[in-house]
């Protein structure tokens, strides 16, 4: 609007400044001064019809520019933080990730003696089964060499005592010698 009234008034100036005296020497030349009143005119003309949808148009693309603008700016902020906080959590898992082998480390440390202790103790658990096994099977074994030899010395005696003694001697001793045997036999299993 300001740029249109001073074309106006520099052309209207223009125009009284030449004078109609006519002598074309000096100043502007007649034609161009209608041709600035005209071009006056028309910006007057467009200005005033078509001025005020220009300038919403302008408005309004302005606007649009502008919230355009904003909303760009959020989205870069937005962006800007998540790349912050990948950044941060990036350093955050260097720096665990130190602390989390060693970590990983003493786990496996403890467990290995933790494998070796309960291997340990399993030995220990099997060489005292197998202690024990052992004493069992020689109280076994003792007792049937004792039987064994019992036997035996039941048999010998009563071969002896068949060729030594008589009849009823033999028989006294016999039932004597077998009583004391069976009661050295009970005494050895108890």
């Amino acid at each position: 609007m300001k740029l249109i009234v001073f074309i106006m008034t520099t052309a209207f100036s223009v125009a009284f400044a030449a004078g109609g005296e006519g002598h074309h020497a000096e100043g502007v030349p007649q034609v161009v001064l209608w041709q600035a009143i005209n071009v006056a005119i028309i910006f007057s003309f467009v200005y005033f019809k078509f001025g005020k949808k220009i300038m919403e148009s302008f408005k309004a693309r302005n606007a649009l520019f502008m919230n355009e603008a904003e909303k760009s700016q959020k989205i870069q902020q937005e962006a800007e933080a998540k790349l912050a906080d990948i950044k941060h959590k990036i350093r955050h898992l260097e720096n665990t990730a130190n602390e989390s082998i060693e970590r990983a480390r003493a786990e496996a440390a403890d467990m290995r003696s933790q494998l070796a202790q309960e291997a340990k103790q399993l030995a220990e658990r099997i060489k005292h089964e197998a202690q024990s096994a052992a004493l069992v099977e020689i109280q076994n074994a003792k007792r049937a060499l004792h039987e064994e030899v019992v036997n035996e010395s039941v048999r010998q005696a009563k071969e002896i005592l068949k060729k030594d003694v008589g009849q009823s001697d033999q028989q006294r001793l016999q039932d004597h010698f077998t009583s004391e045997i069976e009661s050295v036999r009970l005494g050895a299993k108890a």
